[in-house]
């Protein structure tokens, strides 16, 4: 299970930074079963728990793949479910770990969901369509943010469209001042 997570991890990376079909597939597949293998893979770390080296190799694994869903997510523009995989990741991140979002220990959703925004510009990612996957070329041609949920970047007014029928089970209407 650890091998197929980490094999997971690696494919939602290349997925999420070739874009297009690729990164719309990640959203509805990679990360789906990644998904399936993490809750697998946390009771495995229980069961094992007096396997240190096993136990920290399986977290590790996990936590990476955890900290590349939430990017992906960001990229998206899915604030609820990118903040929720940073908060897993907090919970689940060994406390001597080196990574990125570790800092994200001491903020609000909101600086959160800026710091991922920062992170994946600094590192090239550019943000893309949650329906097609086209990647934003520049900032005069932004993407532009559903306007009642605020929580998905489309490319264009057609992508929207046909995202509607899927985007709506989840779109909810933000509140004033947020």
């Amino acid at each position: 299970m650890n091998n197929a997570l980490y094999a997971l991890y690696h494919l939602l990376n290349a997925q999420r930074r070739a874009g297009g079909n690729d990164l719309v597939e990640a959203l509805h597949q990679t990360v789906v079963y990644g998904e399936k293998l993490y809750p697998l893979l946390t009771a495995e770390c229980i069961r094992k728990r007096k396997h240190k080296t096993f136990k920290a190799v399986h977290k590790a694994v996990m936590c990476n793949w955890t900290q590349e869903v939430a990017h992906i997510y960001a990229q998206v523009g899915m604030r609820k479910e990118a903040i929720e995989s940073v908060n897993r990741f907090i919970v689940d991140a060994p406390y001597d770990g080196d990574l990125v979002l570790l800092k994200c220990r001491k903020m609000n959703d909101d600086e959160i969901w800026s710091f991922l925004r920062k992170i994946d510009s600094r590192y090239d990612i550019s943000v893309a369509c949650i329906y097609c996957g086209a990647f934003q070329i520049s900032d005069a041609q932004k993407h532009n943010q559903c306007s009642r949920c605020a929580n998905a970047l489309y490319c264009s007014k057609e992508c929207q469209k046909k995202h509607w029928k899927s985007h709506k089970l989840q779109c909810k209407k933000v509140p004033p001042g947020k």
